[in-house]
């Protein structure tokens, strides 16, 4: 019965940096609208989602899960921003 409560655990823990990512994601894209920015918000927001995209990586690589292309692709991007 571990293991069922386990892989319960590890699939939740992967939706909760899913949807970290996607409120990251919504968050920088709202701060590319805004027409009152704030100074250096933008920048904030892109560290925060690089940190998303961090640990999703990292969540699905401790699970032995591949690593998608654009995901790789993405990260492989906004680390050298």
């Amino acid at each position: 019965m571990p293991l069922i409560e386990s892989r319960v655990s590890q699939s939740s823990n992967l939706n909760v940096l899913v949807r970290r990512l996607a409120a990251a994601r919504e968050a920088l894209e709202a701060e590319r609208r805004c027409t009152q920015r704030q100074p250096g918000r933008g920048e904030l927001q892109r560290r925060h989602l690089l940190a998303c995209l961090e640990d999703y990586a990292a969540g699905l690589v401790e699970r032995g899960l591949p690593l998608p292309p654009a995901l790789r692709d993405e990260l492989r991007l906004r680390r050298r921003l």
